[in-house]
């Protein structure tokens, strides 16, 4: 018995020890993250070791489950990194550093986050391509990437975000094709990729975004005609389409939406 009781104590003491969520890790953690942000102390001046990061403005902490659930640091003037620890806080469920000039890349290890919403990181200086393993995060329903440095072309892994409801790659350097397999995004709501270097033509499948409401592919080098299938976009309100290279005339179709009231096919 004294034995079994022994065995118990020292798994006990090694399951606690091991806990990703562990209190003190999640610290560690979040110190490891600021070292790397901030080049001064005085835009996070009430998260230091003498003040409890739990208490600070910017982090928001679950309590029942003693873990973090959302950073929110924007606006802030930082400057620096996107630490890769982050990956490691599980709980997290929003992120965001925008409206900063953080550099550097977009850490894959982000797409540790399983439990994550939202994930915005616009207005930055980020630069680098978007991880495809960004897909991984299957409850992410808000990603804004917009105003950033970032290259290379639109991941069509990202379809596989089939939780996503608004989309946002805004003035980058993105090149190649939008992906047809953006057709399996089909609780998006808002999708904006103006301000790229993305050409093609426009995909007939982004008719199937029957919960669309918003879409803007304008400033890009889009050919060819206005696909005849984005008529069975039943809750758009907006197409933007302006600057680029397309061709024919306007759709039919479009006139038999509804909410539809704005089209914006300028400098074509």
């Amino acid at each position: 018995m004294p034995a079994l009781f022994l065995l118990l104590l020292l798994l006990s003491v090694f399951l606690i020890s091991s806990l990703p969520h562990s209190h003190h890790q999640q610290e560690e953690l979040l110190f490891r993250f600021k070292a790397v942000i901030s080049k001064n102390d005085t835009s996070l001046v009430d998260w230091t070791p003498l003040h409890h990061f739990c208490n600070c403005s910017a982090i928001t902490y679950h309590y029942n489950s003693h873990s973090v659930c959302a950073i929110n640091l924007s606006l802030m003037s930082l400057d620096g990194t996107i630490s890769p620890v982050l990956g490691n806080l599980y709980s997290l469920r929003s992120l965001d550093l925008s409206n900063n000039y953080l550099t550097g890349t977009i850490p894959p290890q982000l797409s540790q986050l399983p439990n994550l919403w939202i994930r915005s990181l616009y207005d930055n200086q980020l630069q680098g391509t978007i991880p495809p393993s960004l897909s991984a995060c299957r409850n992410l329903y808000f990603l804004a990437l917009s105003y950033n440095q970032l290259h290379g072309t639109i991941p069509p892994e990202l379809s596989l975000l089939t939780s996503l409801k608004y989309l946002y790659l805004v003035v980058n350097s993105l090149t190649g094709t939008i992906p047809p397999s953006f057709k399996n995004l089909s609780t998006l709501i808002e999708l904006d990729l103006e301000g790229n270097k993305i050409n093609g033509p426009i995909p007939s499948s982004l008719g199937n975004l029957s919960a669309l409401t918003y879409l803007n592919l304008g400033q890009n080098h889009l050919q060819g005609p206005t696909p005849s299938e984005l008529g069975m976009l039943t809750n758009i309100v907006e197409l933007e389409f302006f600057e680029n290279n397309l061709s024919g005339t306007i759709r039919s179709s479009l006139t038999n939406l509804s909410k539809f009231n704005r089209l914006d096919l300028s400098i074509n």
